[in-house]
């Protein structure tokens, strides 16, 4: 009788069991397998997504990828929530980044010209992408927050006058 070999499981599988492990015992989540099965099927159609919307409408792509890093990283900081809470939070942060990375980068470049002229000519072309990166995980741990406080606080000064 033939064995039967059980699958390898992908890189994005172990990630994904390993991100969902911590989550506490009480949690109305899914399992952890079944969590990170959710997450391996749906992180490479989101971001497989993200490259046809970004080529689409003629988006840059290499800042939509790094925007989708940063959301994936700001996953890492925010509490457990369900997986289309997840996938909505990663393309939101990436759109975010690819929008406001370009207004973030000369900032970025005014910092790193201030290094040596070697360590300069390496670093200029991957700014763009670090901000990028930085804004995606911002996107919703601090700009979503800071931009909620300063409506609040111009509706409540439109309500006093």
């Amino acid at each position: 009788m033939p064995t039967i070999r059980r699958p390898k499981r992908t890189l994005l599988a172990r990630v994904a069991e390993a991100f969902f492990s911590a989550m506490p015992a009480n949690s109305t989540m899914p399992s952890t397998s079944t969590a990170a099965q959710q997450m391996a099927t749906v992180a490479p159609q989101s971001g497989a997504g993200l490259l046809i919307l970004g080529y689409a409408t003629g988006l840059n792509t290499e800042l939509l990828l790094s925007g989708f890093v940063g959301g994936l990283w700001s996953l890492s900081q925010m509490p457990p929530s369900p997986p289309h809470r997840r996938v909505f939070v990663t393309i939101v942060s990436a759109l975010v980044a690819c929008y406001l990375s370009p207004v973030f980068a000369p900032f970025g470049l005014a910092a790193a010209h201030q290094l040596p002229d070697a360590m300069w000519a390496l670093l200029q072309p991957a700014v763009p992408n670090a901000a990028s990166v930085l804004v995606g995980f911002l996107s919703h741990l601090a700009l979503g927050p800071g931009l909620i406080k300063i409506t609040r606080r111009k509706m409540r000064d439109e309500a006093e006058k």
